[in-house]
């Protein structure tokens, strides 16, 4: 359910993506736990980066998959989700 990839970014950054699919659920919660190894010899300690320091520098993103749909769906008028009839349902509301 979950695929996870490592990389290295550039010479200061390591990019770690999480892909997973988000149930049809209203509510979902997620809880990832990350450990990592570094070696002794880098001179990385509690002493010279703190827990604080290592939050500061993280950076997250969050990125929706884009649907695979058919361009027949997207604007077929009969379905009640597609961008047709979304917009005809926008469009109405601001005339009202």
């Amino acid at each position: 359910m979950i695929e996870s990839r490592v990389a290295v970014h550039d010479s200061n950054h390591v990019e770690i993506k999480l892909d997973y699919v988000v149930p049809a659920r209203e509510h979902a919660t997620y809880r990832v736990d990350g450990y990592f190894f570094v070696p002794r010899n880098l001179g990385v300690s509690k002493h010279s980066y703190s827990a604080e320091q290592f939050y500061a520098d993280m950076q997250g993103y969050v990125r929706f998959k884009t649907p695979r749909v058919r361009l027949r769906n997207l604007v077929d008028p009969e379905r009640a989700r597609s961008a047709f009839s979304l917009a005809g349902e926008a469009l109405d509301a601001l005339l009202a």
